[in-house]
C-alpha cells in the first residue's frame, strides 16, 4: 500500500514537472516543429537505407527468383526497360546510397544544430527563474543549503535537464520511428522471421526496466556526491585566507581528495551498470540474429519463400534494432533541477 502511494506521488511529480517546463518551450513551437518534420526525413532515410543493397543482390546479380530455374520476378517499380540490362540499375542503386545518407546526414545535422540553439535558450530562461526565485528566498532557507549543491543543480542539473526535454526527447522520438518502421518493413517482408526476431525483445525489456532502477539509484547517489564535492570546494575557498594564514593547504588538499574519489567511485558505478547492460543487450541481439541467419537460410535455399536481398535487409534491419533497444535511465536529476521553480 505504500509502494502504491508512493508511485503515485512520483506520477504526480513528473507530470508536475513536465507542466512547469512546458511553459519555456511553448515560445519555441515553431522551431521544435521543423525540427519533428526533420526528424521523420531522418526516420525515413535510415528505415530505406537497406533497400538499395536489396536491388543489387536479387536483381542486378539475379538472384530474386523464389523458384529453381525462374528468372528474377521483377517488382512493379522497376521499369521494363531494365529487366533485360540489370547492371543499368546500379548506378541507381549506388546513387540511392549516396543520397539516402546526404539526407539522414544533413537533416540529422540541420536538427541537432535547431535542437542546440533552441535548448540553450530554453535553458537559459530556466536559469534565470531559478536564480531569481533564490534571491526571492529567506535568509534562513540560504543558510540551511549547502552553496556549491546549489551551483550545481542551478548549472550542472539544468544543462542535464535540457538534454532530457531538447536532445533526449528527439532523440528517443527518432529511435522510436526507426524501429517501428524497421518492424513494419520486416513483417512486410516475412512475418514468420520477424516474429522470431521480437521474441528477444521481451527479455530485453525486463532487463532495461532492472538496469532502469538501478541507474537511476546511482544517478541520484552520483548527484549527491557531486554536491558534496561543489559544496566542498566552495567552503574551501571561501576560507582561503584561514587556510593560508595557519598553513592548513595539505588538509583542505586531502579533504578535497576524499570527496573527489567518492564522486568518481560513484560515476564508475553507473558506468559500469550502463556497460553491462550493453553486453547484456549485444549477446541477447545476437542469439536473435543467429536465428534470423539460420532460419533465413532455410528459407531461402530450401522455402524458396524469400530471396538473398530480402534476408539481407532483415539482419541489417535486426543490427539496427539493436541500438533502438539500449534505453537511457539516467534523467532522475530532473526533480533536483526543478525544486525552485516549486510555488
Amino acid at each position: 500500500m505504500a509502494e502504491a502511494e508512493g508511485d503515485k506521488k512520483k506520477v504526480a511529480a513528473a507530470f508536475y514537472v513536465w507542466r512547469r517546463l512546458f511553459v519555456f518551450i511553448k515560445p519555441f513551437r515553431l522551431r521544435l516543429s521543423l525540427a519533428f518534420c526533420l526528424n521523420l526525413l531522418v526516420i525515413a532515410a535510415e528505415v530505406l537505407k537497406p533497400w538499395p543493397l536489396q536491388v543489387v543482390i536479387d536483381y542486378v546479380l539475379g538472384g530474386a527468383s523464389t523458384k529453381p530455374g525462374r528468372a528474377p520476378s521483377w517488382p512493379k517499380w522497376i521499369p521494363s526497360e531494365y529487366h533485360a540490362q540489370p547492371m543499368s540499375l546500379l548506378p541507381w542503386c549506388a546513387g540511392a546510397v549516396l543520397v539516402l545518407a546526404l539526407v539522414s546526414g544533413f537533416a540529422g545535422y540541420t536538427r541537432d544544430l535547431m535542437l542546440a540553439d533552441t535548448g540553450q535558450r530554453v535553458i537559459n530562461k530556466v536559469r534565470k527563474t531559478a536564480l531569481d526565485r533564490m534571491l526571492a528566498l529567506s535568509l534562513t532557507w540560504h543558510e540551511q543549503r549547502r552553496r556549491g549543491d546549489l551551483l550545481l543543480r542551478l548549472i550542472g542539473d539544468a544543462a542535464a535537464l535540457r538534454m532530457l526535454l531538447i536532445d533526449g526527447l528527439f532523440s528517443l522520438s527518432a529511435e522510436a520511428g526507426v524501429f517501428l518502421g524497421t518492424i513494419a518493413m520486416m513483417f512486410a517482408i516475412d512475418w514468420r522471421l520477424t516474429l522470431v526476431s521480437l521474441a528477444v525483445l521481451p527479455l530485453i525489456g525486463v532487463m532495461s526496466a532492472v538496469v532502469g532502477i538501478k541507474l537511476r539509484r546511482a544517478a541520484r547517489k552520483q548527484r549527491t556526491k557531486e554536491g558534496e564535492l561543489a559544496t566542498s570546494v566552495h567552503e574551501t575557498l571561501s576560507s582561503i585566507a584561514v587556510i593560508q594564514s595557519y598553513g592548513l593547504r595539505e588538509e583542505a588538499n586531502q579533504a578535497f581528495a576524499r570527496q573527489n574519489r567518492k564522486s568518481g567511485r560513484a560515476g564508475l558505478a553507473a558506468t559500469r551498470i550502463e556497460g553491462r547492460m550493453g553486453i547484456a543487450t549485444e549477446v541477447t541481439m545476437a542469439v536473435g540474429t543467429a536465428f534470423i541467419l539460420y532460419l533465413g537460410v532455410s528459407r531461402v535455399s530450401d522455402e524458396h519463400a524469400l530471396t538473398a536481398g530480402q534476408l539481407l535487409v532483415l539482419i541489417t534491419y535486426v543490427r539496427a534494432d539493436r541500438k533502438s533497444t539500449r534505453l537511457n535511465s539516467s534523467h532522475s536529476s530532473v526533480s533536483y533541477a526543478v525544486f525552485c521553480l516549486k510555488k
